[in-house]
């Protein structure tokens, strides 16, 4: 369905086009606005998935050290438990 549409389009327009400029010619200013807005608004939601996507990836590729894990996993802890006061890093019984 999509290639006949894209076939039909370049059929009308050979010498080419956008979005915005297949909408001016076919449906008038209004409707070419709104394409265009599409447009913008999907390069934006683009990046800012691909942004987020990197960032959620950076921890695959920089580990934490065993402190930083058990500090952060202990920010996350159980309600009620003072964490700042316990050492970063456990000790032996007895040492």
């Amino acid at each position: 369905m999509l290639v006949i549409s894209y076939c039909q389009v370049t059929a009308v327009h050979p010498d080419g086009g956008g979005a915005y400029a297949v909408c001016k010619k076919d449906l008038g200013a209004t409707i070419s606005l709104l394409a265009a807005a599409s447009l913008v608004v999907d390069y934006v939601v683009t990046v800012a998935v691909g942004l987020a996507a990197g960032a959620a990836s950076l921890p695959s590729v920089f580990p934490r050290s065993g402190a930083q894990a058990r500090l952060a996993r202990d920010d996350l802890g159980s309600p009620g438990r003072d964490h700042r006061m316990e050492p970063l890093v456990s000790r032996p019984p007895g040492a």
